[in-house]
């Protein structure tokens, strides 16, 4: 019910539904408690993944207000933190849920979340930076991340903050294919992946309020 919703709304943003300003605002806040909810049910769906998103997003909007970003900015974080989620609707369970390393082939199905979750918000214009976040919320500073191979201050940067927070979830997390890293190990990584998977000035500021935490 709640999916069918939210293809409602977007189909109607889509095809140019003409509103006043304060009512484009609402209908976006609207737009954002449903992709909370749809984004809670789909990490219940696995143990595993349980809060994964929420944490997600809460660390996102740590990070982007220590770098003094504008609340706009803020809020289309975090309306891309819950949609970046939402493209996994079109991956079948039996790939979601499955609790053995993937194979190539299963990885690769998997990969294609982003440019869903892109596919279904690009024709509305309110949402156009957002979509640009999920679309690369999985490419690396280094280029070697997908779909589209982008790479430093091309990657927008509340893919790089969504990126960096969404692998930390990950490293302490316990996951059907391996245990959660300990504190020591997961700063390690994370030194590790500056410059390659993360943008390096972005770590340095997450490890900062970490140690505050």
């Amino acid at each position: 019910m709640i999916l069918v919703f939210v293809m409602i709304f977007l189909l109607g943003a889509s095809v140019g539904i003409t509103v006043y300003k304060k009512n484009k605002n609402k209908e976006l806040e609207v737009l954002s408690s449903v992709l909370k909810e749809t984004a809670i049910e789909l990490d219940a769906k696995d143990p595993y993944f349980n809060g994964h998103t929420k944490r997600v997003i809460e660390g996102a909007i740590k990070i982007a207000k220590e770098i003094g970003l504008k609340k706009k900015d803020i809020t289309e974080i975090e309306l891309s933190g819950y949609l970046s989620e939402i493209g996994k609707i079109r991956i079948p369970e039996k790939i979601l849920l499955k609790r053995d390393k993937l194979t190539e082939e299963e990885y690769n199905i998997i990969k294609k979340h982003p440019v869903i979750a892109y596919k279904m918000i690009e024709n509305v214009k309110e949402l156009n930076k957002v979509g640009k976040i999920v679309r690369a919320h999985h490419e690396r500073y280094d280029g070697t991340g997908y779909p589209d191979g982008l790479e430093g201050d091309y990657i927008p940067v509340g893919a790089r903050i969504l990126s960096l927070v969404d692998a930390y979830d990950a490293m302490i997390s316990d996951r059907p294919y391996k245990e959660k890293m300990t504190e020591v190990e997961v700063i390690s990584e994370l030194e590790k992946g500056k410059g390659k998977q993360f943008d390096p000035k972005l770590v340095d500021i997450y490890l900062e309020i970490l140690k505050k935490s």
